[in-house]
């Protein structure tokens, strides 16, 4: 499950800057590490992200094309303590279609693609980098 919250205003015709927060949960994931593949049960996985964007609309098909730059977290909890991982990079892009509903408000749908790769809480320890990607269908509602 996500959420995506993006607050911004127009810096040219049919462009958007702003800066959104994001969080993807899963409960009971599906982890991968080193080659293994387990289920980690009665546990719960987050990616909180936050970072400025762009958004571009295809005019008249008020089409978009929206992309991100972020800084992420990784937040593990199971029933007995909550890890929080350092910050790294990460990305997100979508493309959407939205219909007009009023003078100033459009509700549409967009197809997501994020990424991000979170350095090792202790670096000496040979880790690698953890990786996330998320693909998703979002539920979208502009107000201009």
């Amino acid at each position: 499950m996500g959420f995506n919250l993006a607050l911004g205003g127009t810096i040219a015709p049919n462009l958007i800057l702003f800066g959104e927060v994001t969080s993807s949960a899963a409960s009971n994931p599906t982890v991968a590490q080193g080659g293994d593949i387990w289920r980690a049960d009665r546990s719960s996985f987050a990616v909180v992200s936050i970072g400025p964007g762009l958004t571009y609309y295809f005019m008249p098909a008020n089409v978009f094309l929206s992309g991100s730059l972020l800084l992420t977290q990784v937040q593990f909890s199971d029933m007995y303590s909550r890890e929080d991982t350092e910050y790294g990079p990460g990305a997100r892009l979508a493309l959407g279609k939205e219909w007009l509903v009023g003078r100033n408000w459009g509700l549409g749908l967009a197809a997501d693609a994020a990424w991000s790769s979170i350095p090792p809480t202790n670096p000496s320890s040979g880790a690698k980098n953890a990786t996330t990607t998320s693909f998703g269908l979002s539920f979208s509602a502009t107000y201009n």
